[in-house]
């Protein structure tokens, strides 16, 4: 299935959630979905991106504009979606990525002349804090799906994963293929998986909100190690 398809499930699926019976899921919870883009920006010397993933969306996304456009048809829906996300991106760019440690993490990346793309396992959050676990249940089998149409869209030398334990066995786990075996990732204790012909390399970490400097550093450090040795590989262009 292509991206715009992956996109539209999304909507169906936020459509579902919010009219669903089930006890566990509060509708008025739910954020607004959230959709990927490129990276387009300029001043970057590498051609192929690092697939920078995160737990899921803060606060509500704009959901106002959401219901805004709850009316048109589904694909001017999915563009009002892919146009937030630019939008929030180019201010980041703009005018800096603030406080959050995460987006600290990014504009390393892109001060190091990386294209960074950003997404998130969950591409459906809530207003406050990260989605709870029977949220997280409803949208795992899609969220894994769209993972992997990202990798093939985008075609990433590194998905890197800030995630931690959130998502592991249902998301992370299953796309790694990493089965019972899947790590514990605490601390400053990560995964790693490097780059082959035929699947990108992996950095998997604990995200890094309140971590010492020098663990977010070696982290960056192992992404970079990562990266950079996946240009030995005859097919990448660099």
């Amino acid at each position: 299935m292509n991206q715009q398809g992956i996109w539209e499930q999304w909507i169906n699926l936020h459509d579902r959630m919010l009219r669903d019976s089930n006890p566990h899921i509060n509708p008025d919870r739910l954020a607004a979905p959230f959709f990927s883009v490129p990276d387009d920006s300029e001043g970057q010397s590498r051609s192929r991106p690092i697939l920078l993933v995160g737990k899921a969306t803060a606060g509500s996304w704009y959901l106002d504009k959401y219901y805004d456009a709850k009316s048109k048809p589904i694909d001017q829906r999915v563009d009002e979606r892919i146009e937030r996300t630019k939008a929030f991106l180019k201010a980041k760019i703009e005018y800096g990525a603030g406080a959050s440690a995460f987006w600290g993490l990014w504009r390393e990346l892109k001060d190091g002349g990386f294209p960074v793309i950003w997404s998130n396992l969950a591409k459906i959050g809530v207003v406050q804090g990260n989605p709870p676990l029977w949220y997280l249940r409803e949208q795992q089998g899609l969220a894994k799906e769209t993972l992997e149409a990202e990798i093939r869209q985008y075609n990433p030398v590194l998905v890197f994963l800030v995630t931690g334990f959130f998502g592991r066995d249902e998301i992370v786990c299953p796309f790694l293929k990493e089965g019972r075996r899947c790590f514990e990732v605490t601390g400053s204790r990560y995964w790693s998986r490097e780059y082959a012909s035929a699947q990108p390399g992996v950095l998997w970490t604990s995200h890094p909100q309140g971590k010492p400097k020098e663990t977010v550093r070696a982290w960056l450090d192992k992404a970079i190690e990562l990266y950079e040795a996946a240009s030995s590989w005859p097919s990448d262009k660099h």
